[in-house]
């Protein structure tokens, strides 16, 4: 079989996606209207109110008024870090990285450091600390879970270790948790 490694899409004939796929068939033969008209700005609220009950299983409160619905996870990424970052700014992102990510953060004018990354456990730590105490970096961008290119899972010790960096240098994480869902571990990593 031929693997495109141009684009990141997931596997669409994985058993675990069965379920998923089931359950698009459904909305779209009972609620077609919904499939194909225009939605509130925030999107549906019954929406986020699922995606709120989902991020409660990985320890995050939310409300449905704290979540927007975008067109995809580029878009989310795209308006976080414009809210967060002028021109100028310095992101660090994990090397390698989605080639889609350096495409938006340079065409939103920030500055981009790169972190070594190991394939099977991610970000170095201790590169990205160096780099804390070198720039001013204003925020990072994350794929701990399915990571895009290079497919590991970040370890919980090491997620922590990243958030405790974040933290006593006051930098935003950003996390691209586009296929987390997809996850092979359960529970969800």
């Amino acid at each position: 079989a031929i693997v495109p490694l141009s684009k990141s899409t997931p596997d669409v004939e994985a058993p675990s996606l069965k379920p998923l796929w089931r359950e698009l068939s459904r909305v779209v033969q009972h609620n077609l209207q919904t499939v194909l008209g225009y939605d509130l700005l925030a999107g549906q609220r019954v929406l986020r109110e699922q995606i709120a009950r989902l991020m409660l299983d990985s320890g995050s409160v939310v409300t449905a008024d704290d979540i927007i619905i975008t067109s995809g996870c580029h878009n989310s990424m795209s308006l976080a870090l414009m809210a967060v970052c002028k021109p100028g700014d310095i992101v660090a992102v994990e090397s390698p990285c989605y080639y889609g990510s350096m495409q938006m953060l340079r065409g939103i004018g920030v500055k981009v450091i790169e972190i070594p990354t190991d394939p099977e456990t991610g970000i170095s730590v201790e590169a990205l600390e160096l780099a804390l105490e070198q720039w001013p970096i204003k925020g990072i961008i994350l794929v701990p879970n399915c990571n895009n290119p290079l497919g590991f899972i970040m370890p919980d010790a090491r997620k922590r270790a990243v958030l405790s960096l974040a933290q006593r240098h006051d930098i935003v994480i950003f996390e691209d948790d586009v296929y987390g869902e997809l996850a092979s571990e359960y529970p969800r990593p």
